[in-house]
């Protein structure tokens, strides 16, 4: 039986070296795996990435999502359109760029959210470079708002 061996009188079979190889490249490849479908809400972010993301969905509060409401020919009041959000996975890749999203929630005036309203929501986050302590997560996020009426 082959063995490795060093200066002492100790050696450890091949066979057991091997199968130890393997059953840890299969945990950490588990692992890996595990890490990456782990689905985050953007409100239990702390610290760097709780500032990251709030500059994120500050950006989209300020610079798009009137613009979007215009293009969709929307306006939020009180008498028939309190609410209009979307609630989004997003993907967020090594790169930092969106790899992909899933909706899981959407209110737009007592209904769905029109295609061209999604897809100006989401092309925002396409625009973005995620900063580096977002990178290779998945958070879920609202993009949108309500009126307290």
């Amino acid at each position: 039986m082959a063995t490795l061996s060093n200066h002492s009188s100790r050696s450890i079979p091949l066979p057991v070296i091997a199968i130890l190889a393997v059953t840890l490249v299969f945990f950490n490849a588990t692992c890996s795996e595990k890490s990456k479908n782990v689905i985050v809400k953007d409100y239990e972010l702390a610290g760097d990435r709780w500032q990251s993301m709030n500059e994120i969905r500050e950006g989209f509060r300020r610079n798009v999502f009137r613009r979007c409401l215009a293009q969709s020919r929307l306006s939020m009041n009180c008498a028939n359109c309190e609410y209009i959000y979307i609630d989004v996975i997003v993907v967020i890749d090594k790169g930092g760029k969106l790899a992909g999203y899933s909706k899981t929630a959407e209110k737009v005036c007592r209904g769905k959210a029109p295609e061209k309203l999604e897809k100006c929501f989401i092309d925002y986050l396409r625009s973005i470079t995620f900063p580096k302590n977002l990178r290779n997560m998945s958070i879920e996020m609202r993009l949108g708002t309500g009126l307290k009426c």
